[in-house]
């Protein structure tokens, strides 16, 4: 048996810094879903260290390309036009996702035994639902963007930012990385053995927004990919606990799972089986059916469920009541969060956020985009007159954008950190009572964060839940 982590800490004697670069390696060095690889391959080598989780960056230069583009003569979008001697051309990254949005589906695996870890499908769209939770303004506009270039807390911004071929040094989410309580993971045989890193690519439709007449042949690249990250490195004795071959022990590790489902009648029951034993919170947004990989829209959005008019989403529904189930029996909450009239008067649905930031874990958090003005596009900043103030430019509302960040969610286990099984016959089930109309499908993408168990013996490893 391994010590305890802690024990372990204190016999660190350096930190190293490391570089790699995928395994899979195509022509030119150029990885994107139409040019290029579409799959980007990483192996974190098996070795008597541990790896610090906050630590792993994902690096890449990124294009964002006209149709017209080439590896060797891009010809790249312009979002306005302060590129002198180019004409505007519209093609635009969700600014709350930025360079997520180009991942589709993220696996870790173990690296000598290829046991999967954690495989999140729609990262993107896991990460349009978090990140406004979990970044404030300020984050957006800052330290996030210094790392994920696109990132920004206005669309026009993000726009100009992507002009131009960027460099990008993102953080990756995921429960292995985030989950972990000591930020540890230990990569030889008394662990996990080395990782591999699958990163499976966005659809250019499902990743951009634009109305020009020939933006479905638009595309994005990424070059000179690596992975950056730090391993702590210990003194000869336990370098040889951890690598010991008959060692045993145990990792516990956050897990996101995704359920797509589709809502479309005025009072709707999604029933979800979610094959997990240690669930500790479930959260949820919506889209319209028709937005998703369709590049005339912002697939990413996370806004109120959507009424139709001959097919065209062109009005919100009003949200009157949501149930969160546990077989059929209200849970965890014994009550159903009433909106209707917060929905009718627009203003804030205090209990439907505070439920959806307890199942991210930022309840008491103060770093967070969700507002007035986000919810429900009232301006923060007006003088007594009630006019705007502060504003660049007199014809463009930088201080409120009515861009919502509507989740859904509930923490099922704040306390313990054991979560509640959904496993075998155990359902999930969320009502939603409001004014849709039957005629407009609506998308809801569904994550599960549920508490993993890894064990090691005797080099073999096995994943529980």
């Amino acid at each position: 048996m391994v010590r305890d982590t802690i024990d372990m800490m204190e016999n660190v004697v350096r930190t190293r810094k490391n570089l790699i670069v995928p395994i899979n390696t195509p022509q030119n060095g150029e990885y994107g879903f139409r040019s290029g690889s579409s799959l980007v391959n990483f192996f974190l080598p098996s070795s008597p260290t541990a790896l610090l989780t906050n630590s792993v960056k994902l690096n890449f230069k990124l294009r964002c390309n006209k149709p017209s583009s080439t590896f060797t003569s891009a010809v790249l979008c312009n979002n306005n036009t302060n590129k002198v001697g180019a004409t505007e051309y519209k093609l635009l990254i969700d600014e709350r996702v930025g360079c997520n949005a180009l991942i589709d589906t993220m696996t870790w695996s173990s690296g000598n035994s290829n046991q999967t870890l954690e495989n999140i499908r729609n990262y993107g769209r896991m990460s349009a639902t978090t990140t406004p939770y979990h970044s404030s303004q300020y984050n957006l506009d800052g330290s996030v963007q210094g790392r994920n270039t696109p990132v920004a807390s206005r669309t026009k911004t993000s726009g100009n930012l992507v002009n131009c071929e960027n460099f990008v040094s993102m953080d990756l989410k995921c429960g292995l990385l985030e989950g972990i309580s000591d930020g540890v993971v230990f990569m030889g045989r008394a662990g996990v053995q080395g990782l591999n890193l699958m990163l499976q690519l966005q659809n250019d439709q499902m990743v951009f927004q634009s109305d020009e007449s020939d933006a479905s042949d638009a595309f994005y690249s990424i070059n000179d990919v690596f992975l950056t990250y730090d391993s702590l490195e210990f003194d000869a004795d336990t370098t040889a606990e951890l690598d010991n071959p008959q060692a045993s022990g145990e990792m516990v590790f956050a897990n996101y799972s995704y359920i797509y489902s589709v809502i479309n009648s005025s009072d709707d029951q999604q029933t979800l089986n979610l094959g997990t034993r240690n669930t500790l919170s479930i959260f949820s947004s919506s889209v319209p059916v028709s937005h998703l990989n369709n590049v005339k829209q912002n697939s990413f959005s996370t806004g109120n469920f959507r009424n139709a008019t001959s097919g065209i989403y062109d009005s919100d529904a009003i949200l009157n009541r949501i149930s969160f189930v546990r077989n059929s029996q209200l849970s965890p909450y014994d009550y159903s969060i009433d909106t209707k009239t917060s929905s009718l008067e627009n203003t804030p649905r205090s209990v439907l956020i505070n439920s959806a930031k307890e199942a991210l874990d930022v309840l008491h958090s103060t770093e967070t985009l969700i507002s007035p003005a986000t919810e429900n596009g009232l301006l923060t900043r007006i003088n007594v007159d009630g006019n705007e103030v502060a504003s660049l430019k007199s014809s463009v509302s930088v201080e409120a954008q009515s861009s919502p960040c509507i989740a859904y969610g509930c923490n099922f286990d704040n306390v313990s950190g054991v979560g509640r099984d959904f496993s075998g016959n155990n359902t999930y089930g969320l009502r939603v009572e409001s004014t849709l109309s039957g005629n407009a499908p609506n998308a809801l993408t569904s994550f599960a964060r549920s508490r993993n168990t890894l064990l090691y013996n005797n080099g073999s490893i096995s994943v529980s839940s």
